[in-house]
């Protein structure tokens, strides 16, 4: 009954696109973001999903931020909010991501 219909939700090729979200969103933090943003609590419970199954991570609780040239994360604790939207690869990345980025550098200061 319900519990089959929920499973059938979650076959492989959808966990695959999950997946795929949750790094293209991780890479576009990591890599695409000045100063980059380290998450630093990736878990299923932070990862949101929309009516697609398209994944969105969220609870920036524990994220920091790192500039470039340095090689390690510090510890200090950055601020919280919801949700950011994963980058979308074959997009006009050049100004909304460096939009994205200077309104994540704000809500994390």
């Amino acid at each position: 009954g319900k519990e089959e219909k929920k499973q059938a939700l979650l076959d492989w090729p959808v966990r695959y696109k999950i997946a795929l979200g949750v790094a293209r969103g991780l890479s576009y933090l990591h890599h695409d973001c000045i100063p980059h943003v380290i998450h630093r609590d990736i878990k299923s419970s932070n990862i949101l999903l929309d009516h697609n199954m398209e994944a969105r991570v969220s609870d920036f609780g524990l994220a920091t931020l790192m500039k470039p040239n340095e090689s390690h994360v510090t510890t200090v604790v950055a601020g919280t909010f919801g949700y950011l939207a994963p980058v979308r690869v074959l997009r006009d990345r050049e100004g909304d991501d460096q939009r994205r980025c200077v309104q994540l550098r704000r809500r994390l200061a």
